[in-house]
């Protein structure tokens, strides 16, 4: 395939795993991902295959409502597929062990995708988890008010 078809691909993929996690049906994704892909992720499944991958999406959902995302660019590079891509929703359910803040939060990451006979069959992703982390209130940040200070002797508080 082109660079072009593989984009489109990748395309259509992000636009249908949303809302395959939304319904619990992956059989429209399940077409555009080989059986065999295996996802690198930062988050809970650091290699993990297609079904693992779903479990990951459908998380997503259930932990955030209004949940959306922007994919701000694509690049296409033979059989590689670069988005770099932001994400929001509204902290409603349980997400990694934390309970339901209400809080709206914010992510961006990039996933370089690579296509093999019309398929995804790998995907590397790179976030700011613990940013979004941050915004839950649920580790501590810095909280001096000085953003250039990096001072070992500085003190912490959970931000709430």
């Amino acid at each position: 395939m082109s660079s072009d078809e593989n984009t489109t691909l990748v395309v259509r993929y992000l636009k249908v795993a949303l809302a395959a996690a939304r319904s619990g049906d992956f059989t429209a994704a399940d077409e555009i991902v080989a059986e065999d892909a295996s996802f690198h992720d930062p988050g809970s499944f650091a290699s993990s295959a297609r079904s693992a991958h779903h479990r990951r999406w459908q998380a997503l959902v259930a932990a955030f409502a209004e949940l959306a995302f922007d994919v701000h660019d694509l690049i296409g590079a033979g059989d590689r597929v670069i988005a770099r891509w932001s994400m929001r929703g509204i902290h409603g359910g349980e997400f990694a062990g934390f309970a339901p803040t209400g809080r709206e939060v914010a992510m961006a990451g990039i996933t370089i995708y690579r296509v093999e006979d019309g398929k995804i069959a790998e995907a590397w992703s790179s976030y700011d988890e613990l940013g979004m982390l941050e915004q839950l209130g649920v580790v501590l940040q810095h909280d001096d008010g000085d953003d250039d200070d990096l001072d070992p002797d500085a003190e912490f508080g959970m931000v709430v």
